[in-house]
């Protein structure tokens, strides 16, 4: 290996463009792992049934239900039935 490869990072223009195209290899390179660990993240949510999309709308949803007037109403008026079967429980 004499000459310099095109490809490689000791090749005659990237000795010549200097610090700023090393800098980009650098970065891509940086991107490029970067990529591949939100790809990995997101494969492990995706196997376990819960995408990262799919949990965020499920508790966007609760949420929003148990805010809603009927929630806030049922929940007052059943309270006094769950704190006596509670109660009941501990017995």
């Amino acid at each position: 290996m004499t000459g310099p490869v095109p490809d490689s990072w000791h090749a005659e223009e990237a000795e010549e463009a200097g610090a700023p195209r090393a800098l980009g290899l650098e970065d891509q390179l940086a991107l490029l792992d970067r990529v591949r660990g939100l790809e990995a993240r997101l494969a492990e949510y995706s196997a376990g049934g819960r995408a990262p999309s799919n949990v965020l709308s499920a508790e966007q949803e609760v949420v929003r239900m148990q805010s809603s007037l009927a929630w806030r109403l049922g929940n007052a008026i059943t309270r006094p039935s769950r704190i006596v079967g509670r109660l009941r429980r501990r017995r």
